[in-house]
């Protein structure tokens, strides 16, 4: 989420939503009773009138400032997996998103594999993404390629996916048992994703059991 536009949207929602709309209300009454030809007490109507139709702005800008803070944090809305199994899909993808590519490749070089951003199983097979996103197979099981990547820059975060340190983005805690990790490569259709401005950002869930050991690890580089 950015913050930036989140405090600009809250500054116009006040300006337009609770200023703007408060300073015409009494001006809308007087013309409305002047309409009418009827008399209007003006001390009254701000004494008791006045004070609940603020409320009733205040409550409805509030619901509105909450929708759209939520709007930004759609993950929460998204079901988070341990496994990849799933394939969520989002709707039809834009023409400038860059996506993952199979490849025809049967598996990747020893040489290539510190070369990847992630690793992730699904349908039987341990996929390897690259900065390109570029999807090959890796040809090994998860323990073996846990065992081979170096443990400076790769973490097992779920039994079947590993993520190197710079395609993280940042953590994030979604609730007080699971931390979620956005991730800034190309955006995967089988992996999850929220929408932020438009684009697609995918992420990973660490495994309840692994959080404690992964903080520690981030924290350490």
């Amino acid at each position: 989420m950015d913050g930036v536009s989140f405090y600009v949207r809250l500054l116009r929602q006040v300006q337009f939503g609770v200023v703007l709309p408060l300073c015409l209300l009494p001006l809308l009454v007087w013309t409305y009773f002047s309409l009418r030809g009827e008399p209007l007490d003006f001390v009254e109507y701000i004494r008791v009138d006045f004070g609940i139709s603020a409320i009733l702005i205040v409550l409805l800008n509030v619901f509105y400032v909450c929708r759209y803070f939520f709007e930004l944090l759609k993950i929460y809305y998204q079901p988070v997996s341990e496994q990849f199994l799933h394939v969520e899909e989002g709707g039809a993808e834009g023409e400038n998103e860059q996506e993952v590519l199979a490849l025809p490749e049967p598996s990747v070089e020893l040489s290539g594999l510190y070369k990847m951003v992630y690793f992730y199983h699904s349908n039987r097979v341990n996929w390897a993404i690259n900065r390109l996103g570029e999807m090959k197979d890796a040809g090994l099981l998860m323990d073996e390629l846990e065992a081979l990547l170096p443990k400076s820059d790769f973490f097992r975060v779920q039994p079947g996916f590993i993520v190197h340190r710079k395609s993280i983005t940042k953590p994030m805690k979604a609730s007080s048992h699971r931390l979620l990790l956005y991730l800034n490569t190309a955006y995967h259709k089988a992996l999850p994703f929220t929408e932020i401005k438009g684009k697609k950002k995918n992420y990973v869930a660490v495994s309840q059991r692994k959080v404690g050991a992964f903080r520690k690890w981030y924290e350490e580089k």
